[in-house]
């Protein structure tokens, strides 16, 4: 499963708005600016992931490797 997919689901999972993630990953890294538009363009796919964001919406989410790697098996068992 693609990165942006599992960050979707896991706000999804959460009950968590854009808004809400944008205002929390800024708090934890004053550099970032996401914004709005650019965390829906990630979560569509329109858009690649920097490094320092993926960092941020981890840490906001919650989640680590493991919840990568994790789903990515389980996707590609269910092939």
């Amino acid at each position: 499963m693609e990165v942006y997919k599992v960050i979707g689901c896991e706000m999804k999972n959460k009950g968590v708005t854009q808004t809400w993630v944008v205002n929390e990953a800024n708090a934890l890294d004053k550099s970032l600016n996401l914004t709005n538009n650019k965390l829906s363009a990630i979560l569509s796919g329109k858009r690649k992931i920097a490094g320092e964001e993926f960092i941020a919406l981890c840490r906001v989410l919650g989640l680590e490797t493991h919840n990568f790697i994790s789903k990515e098996k389980n996707a590609s068992k269910a092939s």
